[in-house]
């Protein structure tokens, strides 16, 4: 068990993107054609308040078979992770895995909490047993992604499932990169202490609107609702939801472009001498090559080159590991002809 200290900071996002980007897992592709006259019909509104959440929160309930009561709207994931954790553990800890989605534990800290990390077993998997054993009365509630963020590896639902049923404290699950994997853990009848959140910035292509949901108990959506206040999420990205649920052709594609996508990159940087960690997700995580000291060299080496991926060494036990995220095929293929130039400039040294 370590107590882990996080600097509040962008964990992926830089201030300048590279040429040869491959950090943040987006969709490459773009959202669905629906989303523009969408976004179109509702400019006429904008001096309006967004207080129509109803017909997405419909949408979603249909969507996922669950009823409305269990669906909470917010602007983006990561802010359904920070609005949660202040509600459900302020002053407290957060119990979770050594590698996963930092920023809202550097959140809590901001609240006078802490988080406590423990480490993955072999494979890179988290290790639900451990969780259980290291609860404390000073845990707030426990913190997880599925598929994992960096690894994009994914934990069973049984076993998360399983950990629900041995603890009375709230289990936060991000499932922003499950429309990858194709299940959830979303059901109509779901634990009372299980939170569900999901994304529509993947997938779907929806980063640059902020906006996401959170299934749960209803009971446990009534009380995250009365200590959050009214018009979190705007109007227009209200709308942009909508029309793209109505497109699941396009969501399927874009599924399929990318992990096609990532079956290549990790193909062709196993053949340069990174040891690829295969996984379900969006993302996958591959040691560095012996010629490079670790993450951090590696990523200083690719930047003079245009090139960026994220530097898994602010992750303990990580720091030979970089995090990919698939992009459209012409950039991949510029990176592998980059990464190419690097490993061979590497290797003669």
């Amino acid at each position: 068990m370590n107590k882990t200290q996080h600097l509040y900071t962008h964990t992926y996002a830089q201030s300048e993107r590279c040429v040869i980007d491959l950090t943040l897992s987006e969709n490459p592709l773009g959202c669905s054609e629906t989303v523009k006259p969408a976004i179109q019909k509702g400019l006429n509104d904008l001096h309006r308040y967004p207080h129509h959440e109803e017909p997405l929160i419909q949408a979603l309930a249909k969507h996922h078979g669950v009823s409305p009561r269990q669906i909470l709207i917010d602007a983006g994931a990561n802010q359904l992770l920070e609005d949660v954790f202040r509600i459900l553990a302020c002053q407290k800890g957060v119990l979770t895995s050594i590698a996963v989605f930092p920023e809202p534990l550097a959140y809590i800290e901001t609240l006078g909490g802490y988080s406590v990390t423990i480490p993955l077993k072999e494979g890179f998997h988290v290790d639900i047993d451990t969780l259980l054993k290291e609860i404390t009365a000073e845990i707030g509630l426990i913190y997880l992604c599925n598929p994992n963020n960096p690894t994009g590896i994914t934990t069973p639902t049984k076993e998360i499932l399983s950990l629900t049923k041995q603890t009375q404290l709230p289990v936060v699950v991000s499932e922003a990169g499950m429309d990858f994997v194709g299940r959830s853990l979303i059901h109509k009848n779901m634990p009372s202490n299980l939170l569900v959140i999901r994304s529509f910035s993947k997938a779907y292509g929806l980063a640059g609107l902020r906006i996401g949901y959170v299934v749960a108990h209803a009971e446990m959506i009534a009380r995250l609702k009365r200590s959050l206040s009214a018009f979190r999420v705007n109007a227009l990205a209200l709308k942009a939801a909508i029309a793209v649920l109505q497109d699941q052709e396009h969501l399927r594609f874009s599924i399929q472009y990318l992990l096609k996508q990532k079956q290549i990159l990790m193909d062709e940087m196993q053949k340069l001498g990174f040891e690829v960690v295969p996984s379900e997700g969006q993302t996958f995580i591959a040691q560095v090559p012996q010629h490079f000291k670790n993450a951090t060299d590696f990523c200083e080496k690719a930047k003079k080159h245009g090139v960026s991926v994220v530097d898994c060494s602010l992750y303990a036990g990580l720091e030979r590991y970089i995090r990919i995220a698939p992009q459209l095929q012409e950039v991949n293929q510029r990176f592998l002809s980059i990464l190419k130039t690097i490993v061979l400039k590497e290797e003669v040294r």
